[in-house]
């Protein structure tokens, strides 16, 4: 019982730990996180999304268990929460062009496979993704050419934000999010982030 006493003592003290620059540990940074998020799932309210951001904005800055594109991505997120009583619902509704893919590499060259054609058409609360190619099934290189397609459904989660959740046909489901004023959608599929421009 003891033994057990002082897990939970070093426990605590992990968690409210603070280093030189007043990060708190990663227990805390996680849990508290955590905790801004749910609230701001639940009530999207102005108070609960600067709650949300302020935690999003000290996980960034002080964990050491993020990789630095994760960091870009989080930051970029960060930039767009709609945490303004003046901010609009921003629709997804239009083409978008896609115009550049990051991944831990950084940035992919979209030119080369024809990755620059590729396009999604979104309508109300659905849309189709169309994908490019320049090689045919032998791998010898071909002019580009439409080579497949994909129809997706969305949802504006949390509703009235600029966070949307994207399930393909095939079954993967992408987080994206609209950034500069709406006029860029930025989809995170596993590694790779994708930015789309609008028409």
């Amino acid at each position: 019982m003891r033994h057990v006493f002082y897990v939970i003592i070093a426990l605590f003290i992990f968690s409210c730990e603070t280093d030189d620059n007043g990060c708190p540990g990663e227990l805390t940074l996680t849990t508290d996180l955590l905790e801004a998020e749910v609230r701001y799932t639940a009530v999207s309210n102005v108070e609960n999304c600067l709650t949300y951001k302020d935690a999003l904005t000290q996980y960034i800055d002080c964990s050491s268990l993020l990789a630095d594109f994760e960091r870009d991505i989080y930051r970029e997120i960060i930039s767009f929460l709609p945490c303004s009583d003046n901010e609009i619902t921003l629709s997804l509704e239009g083409t978008w062009n896609l115009t550049s893919i990051v991944n831990a590499g950084g940035p992919v060259d979209i030119i080369a496979t024809c990755a620059n054609e590729n396009y999604i058409v979104a309508a109300a609360s659905s849309g189709t993704a169309y994908f490019h190619f320049n090689e045919d099934q032998n791998g010898n290189s071909v002019p580009c050419f439409l080579g497949d397609t994909d129809n997706f459904t969305y949802t504006n989660f949390p509703e009235g934000s600029s966070q949307f959740i994207l399930t393909t046909e095939s079954g993967e489901t992408l987080a994206g999010i609209l950034i500069e004023f709406g006029t860029e959608l930025s989809i995170t599929d596993n590694e790779d982030v994708l930015t789309f421009t609008k028409q």
